[in-house]
Parts: structure tokens; C-alpha cells; sequence
């Protein structure tokens, strides 16, 4: 590969950077590409430093490959958790082994920082990088990126013929008490899902940091639904604007199954909603939003379509992993139901 070094970043690369972003983040205007640039790699709570690796032919930014960091929990141990995010090499420079360099820079790196173990899990690979990560000791899970869809016809109709905004607000139903609003309560969210979270599988750290981070950036996308019991937080869902009225269901929590369901109803009532959808990977997931309405995406349909959805990829963060490596605590990460997975966890 001659003329090409591999690096981490430094800031003194920011606006080389940045420009040939413009390649990939062609929609936005210079100030917006730094800000979103800015929010997910520098801003980002769980590293001291950018996991970013560049690729440079002499003064220039030729390639770029990022990852973004996540604290997930199992059996009471913390555990860092790279996701492969960004990457693009510009079209002078394609076909030269750029990408493959990138990310050996990347898995040299994170098998030197010893300070806590690390796995790497990949929920946005497609039929064209793929085959490429399989051959860098990534393997496939049992779990395949497959949407779960909420319908609501009478909401609908209602937005066909009244396309008024419903407002946010407070309401109550029968035994419970329900806020929407535009506000994240870090604080609330955080307590609530230390409470409820599952020991027994990887479940990502939801703390004060991750909300003030997560939610910073274009924080008017998003309505946050709380439902409370005697001012005691029973159920939470971070909904996130797509399209009009649609909206995607980015992260949820609840004390009780019953309390889960009942939120997506009053959410989607209040709202008058006609599409919600979401990730479900493991079947304790799956059955969850099943209960509250959900169908999953017909894979028949998706395929004729061409969008076959993929399996999620892991790796341990060892240069070359061993079958045993990918057992970490007595758990099998290939296994998906020992992970939760949710919509805020694809970066």
C-alpha cells in the first residue's frame, strides 16, 4: 500500500477530517457536519480519546474508520463495547487494502488498553462488508437486524383527514400517570434502569452520562414517555421522529410487562401514531413487543425487496481470537439472548 500511512486521529487532522467527510455526510453543511462529528466521537462519555484511525497519504486525509464506545454490564462487570460507526475512503483511494488496514489499526489499539475487557459488536454491517469482517475473526450471532412493527389504523385515518400536532403533555389512565415531553430526566432514567436491569446478560449502562450524551444532539427529535405510579417511574420509551407522525421506539424500559404495554398504547393514542417500529433481536425481546402489538417485518417480503437483513457480528477485542474467547463470564456472545439490544445502541 504505497504512500498510505495509518494513524490515530489528532485534532490537528480535524479539518482534513472533515472534508472528506463531506464525501459521505453530503447532506449536511460544514457547521452541521462539525457539530454531528463533534457530539459523536469527541463528546462521547466512555473514552479519554476518539477511537478514529486515518488514513494518510502524505498532508491528506485519504481514509477514515471510527468506532464508538459503550459501558454494557454482566454478572455485575463492566465491559467496554466498540461499535463500528463511520468509515469512508475517498474514491482515489479505494481497492487498496485502506479499509482492512483501518480497522487492524483498530483492533491493535483496543488489545492494548487493558484497563477493561472489550468486545466488539457490529450492527451495521450489509451484505458488502460483511464477507470482510468474517475474514478479521468477527462471527456471526444468532440474531438477525430485523425490525418489529406497531399498526395503529383508527390513527391513520385520524391523521388523513386532521393532520393537527397533537401536543405533548400530562395524562392519566386508570392506575397510571403518563408524561410526554421533550425533556430527558438523566437522573430518573438512570436509577430506573440500574434497578431493572438484568444481570444475567450484557445490557448496556444507561447512566446520567449516556442520556446527556445520547440524546444532545438534534434533542428535538425526540419525545420521552414516562409512566408513574404515586410519582414511583413504572415504564419509559424514547421515541424518536422519522417521518411526519412515524416514529421509531429507540430505547424502552419497564418494571412489568403489563406497565410496558400500556405506555405503548397510551403513547401511541395520545400521539395518534400510526407506525412505531423497533429492533427485537432476543426472544425475551421478541416476546416483549409481541405483547405490546408488534408483528415482526415479513422476511419473505424483505427479501424480494432486497433487503435481506444480516446477522449481528461480535468479536472479542484479542487480535486473533480462539473459539474460547468469544465465551466471556460463562456466556457465549454469539448467543444473542445473552445480549439487549436496543434501537440506541446502533451508532
Amino acid at each position: 500500500m504505497p504512500n498510505i500511512t495509518i494513524t490515530p486521529y489528532t485534532h490537528n487532522r480535524k479539518s482534513g477530517l472533515l472534508n472528506l467527510l463531506s464525501h459521505m455526510w453530503h447532506e449536511l453543511t460544514d457547521a452541521e457536519r462539525k457539530k454531528r462529528f463533534e457530539w459523536r466521537y469527541e463528546k462521547n462519555p466512555y473514552q479519554d480519546q476518539p477511537f478514529i484511525f486515518l488514513a494518510l497519504d502524505g498532508e491528506r486525509v485519504a481514509g477514515f474508520r471510527a468506532f464508538v464506545v459503550q459501558l454494557f454490564m454482566l454478572h455485575g462487570k463492566a465491559y467496554k463495547v466498540y461499535s463500528p460507526a463511520d468509515a469512508i475512503v475517498h474514491p482515489n483511494y479505494r481497492r487498496r487494502g485502506v479499509f482492512s488496514n483501518l480497522n487492524d489499526a483498530f483492533l491493535q489499539e483496543v488489545n492494548r488498553h487493558k484497563d477493561m475487557p472489550g468486545i466488539i459488536l457490529n450492527l451495521t454491517s450489509n451484505r458488502f462488508s460483511t464477507p470482510g469482517y468474517l475474514k478479521q475473526y468477527w462471527q456471526e450471532t444468532n440474531g438477525v437486524k430485523r425490525y418489529y412493527y406497531k399498526y395503529s389504523i383508527p390513527a391513520l385515518f385520524k391523521n388523513y383527514v386532521n393532520s393537527r400536532t397533537v401536543t405533548p403533555g400530562a395524562f392519566s389512565r386508570k392506575d397510571l400517570e403518563f408524561e410526554i415531553t421533550n425533556k430527558i430526566n438523566s437522573q430518573e432514567l438512570a436509577a430506573f434502569n440500574e434497578q431493572n436491569r438484568n444481570p444475567y446478560t450484557l445490557s448496556p449502562v444507561r447512566d446520567e452520562a449516556f442520556y446527556n450524551w445520547k440524546y444532545s444532539y438534534n434533542p428535538e427529535q425526540y419525545l420521552t414517555v414516562y409512566a408513574r405510579k404515586e410519582s414511583s417511574l413504572q415504564a419509559y420509551l424514547i421515541l424518536k421522529r422519522v417521518t411526519g407522525k412515524q416514529y421509531a421506539l429507540e430505547e424502552y424500559g419497564g418494571s412489568n410487562t403489563n406497565a410496558f404495554i400500556k405506555t405503548v398504547s397510551a403513547a401511541m393514542k395520545r400521539l395518534q401514531v400510526p407506525l412505531l417500529r423497533s429492533w427485537a433481536f432476543a426472544p425475551h425481546d421478541q416476546d416483549l413487543l409481541k405483547k405490546a402489538g408488534f408483528y415482526p417485518e415479513p422476511t419473505g417480503l424483505m427479501k424480494k425487496l432486497g433487503k435481506e437483513r444480516l446477522p449481528i457480528l461480535v468479536r472479542p477485542a484479542q487480535p486473533k481470537p480462539d473459539e474460547t474467547d468469544f465465551v466471556i463470564d460463562g456466556q457465549d456472545i454469539r448467543q444473542i439472548n445473552n445480549w439487549q439490544i436496543q434501537l440506541a445502541d446502533r451508532h
